[in-house]
């Protein structure tokens, strides 16, 4: 009777170190115990597997995720085999917490799960090794795959510059105006040079020439300085609405690029020439901004 009794303990604690070993082999075709025969093992190392079903926090944990992993909820099932793996530092639930960063699309943090699980057991069995192989081949795989993609897409090309003719058409142009109205300044400078010495000389002749030599040097200086204020004018009409057909391509582009449902406001560009002529001289000026 007594042999009895101590066959069918012996029996009941088998089936409880059984239960504990399937962590290993559950854990790699999905997370979780399975009822599977358990591979041969030394008792330091089921007592170790065994330390997540004698705790109370870690049952607690490793239940919730094996739940949602099931419904496939691989959100909510990280978090619970994280915190299983906090509560005992069992060196398959590494496996459990990689696949499931796998399932998630992140195959970068599964390989580095994969690699503590191999470093924590040096001597795993041969199908739980055999597992974390072809995990860990998936995971590069995937890995090379996104790398790949990300070569071949590339940078995005630059927006298109449709206003760039017009910029440069019109820097030149006024540039040519600026030094028009430089000239007109030079020569307005020299006529008013002429007609102090036809005011302060005395002889008729010298006064007639120095007269005359004053009416061609202000015409002349308001030729220059009339021409130059256009081509200047003219030179930042075309540099605004250069900038404005870039921006507004550059709009259509990121138009086209952005995703559904996105929307940015370009900016606009406001330029208008503005001329004054007074009886000290002319200006001319840009007004308006970007």
């Amino acid at each position: 009777m007594v042999a009895f009794k101590w066959w069918t303990s012996g029996l009941a604690d088998g089936k409880a170190l059984c239960f504990a070993l399937t962590v290993a082999a559950g854990a790699l075709a999905s997370p979780a115990w399975a009822q599977a025969p358990a591979p041969a093992v030394t008792p330091a190392k089921v007592a170790s597997e065994d330390a997540c079903t004698k705790d109370d926090v870690c049952r607690e944990h490793y239940n919730k995720a094996i739940q949602f992993y099931k419904q496939e909820y691989f959100e909510e099932a990280l978090p619970e085999f994280k915190a299983a793996y906090d509560a005992r530092q069992m060196s398959v639930l590494l496996i459990n917490i990689g696949r499931t960063l796998q399932k998630l699309g992140r195959p970068r943090e599964a390989l580095a799960y994969y690699d503590r699980f191999q470093k924590a057991e040096s001597r795993p069995d041969p199908d739980t090794a055999k597992r974390v192989q072809q995990y860990i081949g998936e995971c590069r795989a995937l890995v090379d795959e996104s790398a790949v993609g990300a070569a071949a897409s590339g940078p995005p090309p630059p927006p298109p510059k449709p206003g760039k003719p017009l910029i440069i058409a019109g820097g030149v142009l006024a540039g040519l105006g600026v030094g028009g109205i430089i000239a007109g300044g030079v020569l307005g400078a020299q006529a008013s040079s002429a007609f102090d010495e036809y005011s302060s000389t005395v002889d008729e002749f010298a006064k007639l020439d120095a007269r005359d030599t004053t009416k061609q040097l202000q015409l002349g200086a308001g030729i220059a300085g009339i021409s130059g204020a256009v081509l200047a004018a003219t030179g930042g009409t075309l540099i605004a609405i250069g900038v404005i057909k870039n921006r507004a391509a550059a709009k259509d582009q990121g138009a086209k690029t952005a995703p559904a449902g996105a929307s940015a406001a370009a900016p606009s560009a406001r330029l208008l020439p503005s001329l004054s002529i007074g009886a000290s001289g002319f200006s001319v000026a840009l007004r308006g901004g970007f």
